[in-house]
């Protein structure tokens, strides 16, 4: 099974500090952020701090297709489908527009 936890908000203050530490703890981060109170350059930080770049995704966690688009492509991050059957039913996020989501997420796998 693999380590890797995703982290939004990675390369904001709080972020960035968590991945750090995710890191330290064995975990593999992968990074979502629309750098919307952060900087690309923290990647840099980090990857000085740790000597390891995560892989990072720019795009609002509020844009609900580019959302979708990321839950199918799980499986190719975590290079087995069943990882991710096994560990995620559903995916819920509010924005602060107020809207939640839910989506099904062996219906944006399959």
């Amino acid at each position: 099974m693999s380590n890797k936890i995703l982290v939004t908000g990675g390369t904001g203050f709080i972020g960035s500090h968590t991945v750090v530490e995710l890191y330290k703890a064995g975990f593999i981060p992968v990074i979502i952020d629309d750098l919307s109170n952060s900087s690309i350059k923290i990647l840099d930080q980090i990857e000085k701090i740790i000597n390891y770049r995560p892989a990072f995704y720019e795009f609002d966690l509020c844009d609900e297709a580019k959302t979708k688009e990321f839950i199918a492509y799980l499986p190719t991050i975590s290079k087995e489908k069943r990882d991710i059957h096994n560990e995620l039913d559903s995916v819920w996020w509010k924005c602060p527009d107020g809207v939640l989501f839910k989506e099904d997420v062996q219906e944006l796998i399959d």
